[in-house]
């Protein structure tokens, strides 16, 4: 079972969650959003993490009873001290303990599925994510006191990608 919600936020682009009801492999199109991910096994073991930004499709496994969920995050929401160009295609997973997650510097609980809006919520609050205003101008055309190349500067780094390569993904 998958479920997805794209909620009206200036922060999240989508939530997801899925449930196995059997063992299979699944493919995830190319996207430009960090991804940060929950899993509980079905043992009660429980995961989390991010995933970064793919120019290419990648493939992911499940595993019966397992239940995971997540929030893209949009493109100029970044992870101070995560850069995203070193997890291009790849994932991290966090650190899980007593129900706590450590995101740089803060343990914060756990979310299930339908307290990821706060949860999104509380990580900005906490400086744990950032909501990069210029590089969101940026993407949107608004290029104004920029040069070219500082332009493509802040936007790499920002978001792991080059302007022109979030295009293409977006698009497909």
């Amino acid at each position: 079972m998958y479920e997805e919600r794209h909620p009206d936020s200036p922060v999240v682009q989508c939530m997801w969650q899925a449930r196995a009801t059997r063992e299979e492999r699944y493919l995830v199109p190319a996207v430009e959003h960090w991804d940060l991910w929950f899993t509980r096994a079905a043992d009660g073991e429980l995961r989390a993490g991010i995933a970064g930004p793919s120019i290419g499709h990648r493939w992911i496994r499940s595993t019966v009873g397992e239940h995971s969920w997540g929030v893209q995050l949009k493109t100029h929401i970044v992870l101070p001290g995560v850069r995203k160009d070193l997890l291009l295609g790849a994932k991290q997973q966090f650190v899980v303990e007593d129900g706590f997650i450590t995101l740089g510097m803060q343990a914060v609980p756990f979310p299930e599925f339908e307290d990821l809006e706060s949860f999104v919520q509380g990580l900005l609050e906490l400086d744990v994510l950032r909501h990069d205003h210029a590089v969101q101008r940026m993407l949107t055309g608004d290029d104004a006191g920029y040069s070219t190349r500082r332009r493509q500067r802040r936007i790499r780094a920002a978001t792991g990608l080059t302007r022109k390569q979030i295009e293409q993904v977006s698009r497909a």
